[in-house]
């Protein structure tokens, strides 16, 4: 069985190889920022590599609301490739990989403190979710009752 240390070793190395492997002027980055300059094929290809770190972690223990924290950062990256052009240099910045393996480290040190920490950034997301669904819902209203005035009188 292999031991924690290992698998962690490994999936530290997985997020490097993903996000700060290479350097340019300062500038670092990684296969997600490359592959992601090939529509759908190389986005599909590091989300896989990107949820493969966070299953990982899950194998290691990390509660539901540190997981959670980790879906969002790889579902910002991802949000954005639907952008173009801006969402490819957004996949040189957002470093979704590092950041999750950072999570997972930090519930490693403190298992208390960050799991307080995600379960309250869990809720704010839900909030703003939240607000974000009745807005659109209530600009959407606003909108076709304009329309229909304009329409029908």
């Amino acid at each position: 069985m292999e031991e924690r240390s290992d698998k962690l070793a490994r999936i530290r190395k997985l997020s490097i190889l993903l996000d700060t492997k290479y350097k340019v002027g300062g500038f670092h980055f990684g296969w997600d920022a490359l592959l992601g300059l090939f529509p759908l094929f190389g986005d599909f290809l590091t989300t896989i590599l990107s949820f493969y770190i966070i299953l990982e972690a899950a194998l290691l223990g990390c509660p539901l609301a540190v997981l959670l924290r980790m879906v969002v950062n790889v579902m910002v990256e991802n949000g954005m490739d639907f952008i173009p052009v801006f969402g490819n240099m957004f996949d040189f910045i957002w470093k979704s990989n590092r950041k999750n393996v950072g999570l997972l480290e930090a519930y490693l040190k403190r298992p208390d403190h960050i799991r307080r920490q995600s379960n309250l950034t869990v809720i704010f997301i839900f909030f703003i979710f939240i607000l974000v669904l009745v807005l659109g819902l209530f600009g959407g209203y606003l909108v076709f009752s304009t329309l229909k005035t304009m329409i029908f009188g």
